[in-house]
């Protein structure tokens, strides 16, 4: 006689039911695994490169066009990198720049000052206020010497390639009658070079030399006439603008209008300061 077979049914919930069950803890302890590897690729990263937490904190600035890698390798001299390219322009430039129309006064907004101390007031005495500079940079150490900023205690090429201005003026000469005009012209040409090269889009405009109201025995106004005349053959070189801002000061005897000196501070007036700042901007480039 046959057994009978008992036939065991499997109910359609057992069925239905996914072979792996979703576990929420199982989930948190990989998230907390992968953020605990990531965190140590993170510390190791940190500890075998030295410049990494200066890289971090520099890619925060605002506004800034260039990397920490790229400042890394600004040398102390001022220089760019050797490898970078070299960008000549081909512009037709008149200089001293002739007359033109006046421009705006919101043409300071896109519009830098680098100075040392010849016209560092002028932010004092007008309503430009982007001005680079200090009392201690000048032509022959202009690129090394460090200035104060925002962006911290950095040369004034750093500063600008932060920045990336528009417009660059620069005024440079307070050591005239101390150091020889031909260091401060190779000095002043090699930070022009630097500028060309790192920021090609800047219109710059090199800035003559006020002249004296009187003469001394180791300043003259033929030495700063002499040092302006340079200077303007070292814009035409590099196809740069240049801006005579000496000629609007004189009086007719070639020394520094009274009405341009303190006799007091033996400085410039608000009233030179005025004069500059509305010489800027009837002097633009077209």
């Amino acid at each position: 006689m046959s057994k009978k077979r008992t036939v065991h049914r499997v109910s359609d919930s057992k069925k239905n039911k996914p072979f792996v069950r979703f576990n929420f803890w199982l989930m948190v302890i990989i998230f907390g695994l992968s953020f605990m590897a990531c965190f140590v690729l993170y510390m190791v990263a940190a500890n075998l490169d030295d410049n990494f937490f200066d890289f971090e904190s520099s890619s925060e600035i605002q506004n800034s066009e260039v990397s920490d890698d790229d400042l890394s390798e600004i040398n102390s001299s001022g220089n760019v990198p050797e490898d970078s390219e070299t960008i000549s322009s081909g512009t037709s430039v008149i200089n001293p720049v002739p007359e033109s129309e006046r421009a705006d006064d919101s043409y300071f907004d896109n519009a830098w000052i680098l100075t040392d101390s010849t016209l560092l007031d002028i932010k004092f005495n007008t309503s430009i206020k982007n001005v680079i500079g200090n009392s201690q940079i000048n032509a022959v150490n202009i690129n090394e010497s460090k200035v104060e900023s925002v962006y911290g205690t950095i040369t004034a090429y750093q500063n600008l390639q932060i920045i990336n201005p528009e417009n660059l003026y620069i005024m440079l000469g307070s050591d005239i009658g101390e150091s020889s005009v031909d260091d401060m012209i190779n000095s002043y040409s090699t930070f022009i070079a630097n500028i060309k090269s790192g920021l090609p889009d800047t219109k710059i405009y090199i800035m003559q030399l006020p002249p004296v109201y009187t003469d001394s025995e180791n300043l003259t106004n033929d030495i700063i006439n002499d040092y302006n005349s340079r200077l303007i053959q070292l814009a035409d070189s590099y196809s740069v603008y240049c801006i005579d801002t000496n000629t609007i000061l004189k009086n007719n005897t070639g020394t520094l209008n009274e009405q341009y000196y303190s006799s007091e501070s033996d400085s410039l007036t608000a009233e030179a300061y005025s004069a500059v700042y509305e010489y800027i901007l009837t002097h633009t480039a077209q």
